[in-house]
């Protein structure tokens, strides 16, 4: 492991968090005034796919319809039952904040694997390593790759901020800053 590494896991996270804020931009204007801003051709198929459901609806002849027409409709029926216009950017602001959350987490894991491999001196507290483990492994290196994945395996289950503490902590000391955004 070495800093080509870490440069591509800083580039692989960079791309992965610019296609979920081009996600979140895009869905924002085609949920906007849903669905009259949905791409013509998606509009189009959707229109007329409920078209289908609603004669089916009529006729009482749901059971007949594939569970992915029935359910997606079926969805959208229950958010216009209770809303009059349906608001979409409270849940485009969840999705988007629980995969930015979820790349960070694997950024953090990806980091930890690579200082770990590089600096094994690093991993947490005296490590206790079972036989079995050694004759499964046998080299060294497989046995430090085993108990980086058991030590990143119990630390990937941490809030995001006590993952956070630890990097602005010894040995990392990267000081990661949150920052409030102004009301």
């Amino acid at each position: 492991m070495t800093v080509k590494d870490l440069e591509r896991t800083l580039n692989d996270f960079i791309l992965a968090i610019s296609k979920i804020h081009i996600i979140g931009i895009l869905s924002d204007g085609i949920f906007h005034e849903f669905p009259k801003e949905l791409p013509d051709k998606v509009r189009k198929k959707w229109l007329d796919e409920a078209d289908v459901v609603d004669k089916h609806i009529k006729d009482g002849k749901t059971d007949v319809l594939p569970f992915s027409q029935y359910g997606h409709f079926g969805s959208l029926s229950r958010i216009f039952e209770h809303e009059k216009k349906a608001d979409f950017e409270q849940e485009i602001l969840r999705q988007n904040l629980t995969n930015y959350v979820s790349y960070l987490e694997a950024f953090f894991q990806d980091i930890n694997r690579i200082v770990y491999t590089v600096k094994p001196e690093l991993l947490s507290g005296e490590k206790q390593i079972k036989w079995k483990d050694i004759l499964d492994n046998r080299d060294f290196d497989s046995i430090l790759q085993n108990t980086i994945d058991k030590e990143l395996e119990s630390s990937g289950y941490d809030k995001i901020f006590e993952q956070i503490e630890r990097f602005n902590n010894v040995p990392f000391q990267f000081k990661i800053r949150i920052k409030k955004g102004k009301n």
